[in-house]
Order: structure tokens, then sequence, then C-alpha cells
């Protein structure tokens, strides 16, 4: 029998995203109706590093999984921290999903952290993605707006997720095997290697995601001047360097051209790796050229006009699984 309960009292509840560039764990103070961030932390481990293609499987290095398994020990000390029990989901995406050294790189994962990591499907990345965003957005609450339809868009180091949803429901979702770390590592850089000017390798690098989203943007029921939400790292670095340089966080179409051109103005891959540039961490260079061009690409292949980035995440989408989860289990009391 269902019974209602007094308010809950706040519960520490952890969320970690096994990314294909970076991990990043979230921990919050929980309630059925809010949380509270205690503590984030990053790093940019780049597991899916030169090993992933855009269009199938590889394997993980072991530079990549030490890299990995070094954040994770520190993940699991800050997780120490605090002396009561933490309610925690970590989740694998891309990189694990589509390793064939999976099970490896998952028991030496699993030790380091000192527990268990899911591997996600790409749909339910993206409706976590989704659900997220939608929490921490105060626009998906706004009267005002022309359409109650939404667009939510993940920019990951191996794949991309784009949710066209209305209010809590998803209408459409797809989960695309590029990302701006296998764009980056499988076509620019290598075209680069070739001779090719790297003008024309960013060219053939937005032209071929342009293609690859093509083929999924017709199946979604799109408009013109459509504006999305960004929900990852990348529109988040994207969207500093914007405010930055140009005054304005919003990422226009505008802005990525010109971004587009200052790399090019490098004139070659090695001299861009080397520039230091306002709003722009060196650690993110390579990845934001990768987004810049997966973004381009999105705006190619489904007609948006801006993105802006989002407040919400993955990880807020897995915290908000937890308290759901624990509000369920305390409503369930003997009949």
């Amino acid at each position: 029998m269902l019974m209602p309960l007094p308010q809950a009292k706040p519960r520490l509840c952890a969320a970690l995203d096994l990314g294909s560039h970076t991990f990043g764990l979230e921990v919050a103070s929980c309630t059925p109706q809010a949380l509270t961030t205690v503590a984030v932390a990053r790093n940019a481990v780049r597991l899916g590093e030169g090993h992933l293609t855009q269009h199938g499987a590889g394997f993980i290095s072991d530079m990549a999984l030490i890299r990995a398994e070094r954040c994770l020990v520190d993940f699991s000390r800050t997780l120490r921290q605090w002396p009561e029990p933490i309610a925690m989901r970590a989740v694998g995406t891309q990189a694990l999903r589509a390793a064939n050294n999976r099970v490896e790189a998952l028991e030496r994962l699993e030790r380091a952290l000192g527990h268990r990591i899911d591997v996600i499907s790409g749909s339910e990345e993206a409706a976590l993605t989704y659900a997220g965003v939608r929490a921490m957005e105060p626009s998906f609450g706004a009267k005002n707006v022309a359409s109650p339809m939404r667009w939510v868009v993940d920019i990951g180091g191996a794949s991309t997720e784009v949710v066209q949803g209305e209010g809590d429901q998803i209408k459409q979702a797809a989960s695309i095997g590029l990302g701006s770390l296998t764009l980056v590592e499988q076509v620019l850089k290598p075209a680069c290697a070739r001779g090719v000017s790297l003008h024309a390798a960013m060219h053939q690098s937005r032209q071929m995601a342009t293609e690859l989203f093509q083929g999924v943007a017709t199946s979604f029921h799109s408009k013109p001047s459509i504006q999305a939400l960004g929900s990852s790292g990348t529109f988040a670095a994207v969207a500093r360097a914007c405010r930055a340089r140009y005054g304005s966080p919003v990422i226009t179409r505008d802005a990525l051209a010109q971004w587009a051109q200052t790399v090019v103005q490098s004139r070659s891959w090695a001299a861009w790796m080397q520039r230091d540039l306002l709003g722009v961490q060196r650690d993110r260079q390579d990845i934001l050229v990768g987004g810049v061009l997966v973004m381009q690409a999105l705006m190619d292949a489904f007609n948006f006009q801006a993105f802006h980035a989002a407040q919400g995440t993955l990880r807020h989408g897995l915290l908000l699984e937890i308290i759901r989860a624990d509000s369920r289990m305390a409503h369930r009391l003997p009949a």
C-alpha cells in the first residue's frame, strides 16, 4: 500500500560519467524535490583517444586505461571524504560501448573505482541527458515560448546525441557514433599528416560529419531557424570562448565560422596546438576544433541556427534517476 511519508531528509548521491574524452564526477545533496551540488571533479582522461573509429569498434589502449585508473582512484578518494554512505551510479558511454576489449577494461576500471560501472546504450545516454537538461534548464518551464518543443544536443568525445522532446516526453532521439575527439583523431589529424592543408582538412572533416548527420536528420521532424540546448563540456568550452572573444555565450553560425577561421590562420595543426587563446584551456584546444566542426555539421544537417550551453548534463540525469529510485523504495510499505 502506498502511503505519504514526511519530508525526506537529504541524501548524498553521486553520478560518474566515464566519457570518451572526460570523466566527470558530481556529488549532490538530494531530496525528491531538489538536488544541490556539493562537489564536482573532472579529468580529461581521453579514454577513446586514437583507438576508436567513427564507424566501428576499436581497442582502448593500455595508456588510456592507466590514465583512467589513476583518475578513478582519485575519484574514489574524493568519495571517501564523506562519512555517510553515498548512493552512486557510474556509467560508461561510447568509448566503452565500442571497445573490443570492454570486458578487460571494465574489470580494471571497476577495481580502481571500487564500484560497479554500467555501460549504457546510446538511447539511454540520450534519455538521461534530456532528463538532466530538462531538470536544470529554466527555459523548459517558460510559458511564453513560441513552441513547447525542445532540442537537446550532447557532443561527446566519441558520440553525439540529438533529442527532440516536449516536456518530459522524448519524441525522437538518436545517438550517432561520432564525437569531437574521434573527428579530430580519425579524420582531421590523419589528413594533416598526409600533407593536406589545415583549411582543407577541416573542410573534409566538416563535410564527412555533415553527411553522417544528414542521414539521421531526415528522420526528425525539424523546423527552420530552430535553436538547441547543448549539454556537454564541449558546448560549455565553446560558449566560454565565444563570450571571451565576442562578448556573448550564444553559439551562432557566425561565431563558429570565426572560430574556424581563427584555427585556419594557424596554418598547421602543430602551430594551432601551440597557440595561447583567450578563454580556451590548453588541454581542450584540439577538442574545441572538433567541437566547432561537429556543431557546424549539426547546423548544416538539422538546420540549427544557434546553440545555448545548458546547465544540465548526463550526470544530472543520473542523479535524478537515483532520487526517483529512492523515492519509490521509500513509499513501498507492507500492506
